[in-house]
């Protein structure tokens, strides 16, 4: 048995939506909240979480299997560029919308989570990418 308690959760999240709801957690750990307060602050995150993916290239989810090879030719022929999120009340990939450009992608993105922030205050964010910090930070 282990000295400290345990409890485990599962978000079924990833990567930086994940990570929200870890810091979530640590913060209400830090401010001296109980294992059981410090749970429900993470189950508390969980819903309010968005991950929004683009990809550069379909060759990986091809790859992957998740689309044909011949979908990925098309759509590369096309400069598709799907977004995709991992909602956590479903715990997979999931189509959002298929756009046909990396700039339209990202504006589509900033888009979509602005209709579902909407007047939240504070808003946190993540931007992810994938070894190409100067685009990130346009």
């Amino acid at each position: 048995m282990s000295p400290l308690p345990v409890e485990v959760l599962e978000s079924r999240a990833t990567g930086e939506a994940l990570g929200l709801i870890v810091l979530a957690a640590a913060r209400a750990a830090k401010a001296g909240k109980s294992l059981a307060e410090v749970a429900q602050t993470a189950k508390d995150m969980m819903p309010r979480v968005n991950l929004l993916i683009t990809l550069e290239t379909l060759y990986y989810l091809a790859r992957g299997g998740r689309i044909g090879k011949a979908q990925a030719w098309a759509g590369g022929l096309l400069n598709m560029k799907p977004i995709l999120e991992v909602p956590v009340s479903q715990g997979i990939v999931c189509p959002v919308q298929r756009v046909r450009t990396k700039s339209k992608a990202m504006e589509k993105m900033i888009e979509i989570m602005a209709q579902r922030v909407g007047d939240a205050k504070p808003v946190h964010v993540i931007v992810h990418c994938a070894d190409n910090v100067s685009e990130a930070k346009n």
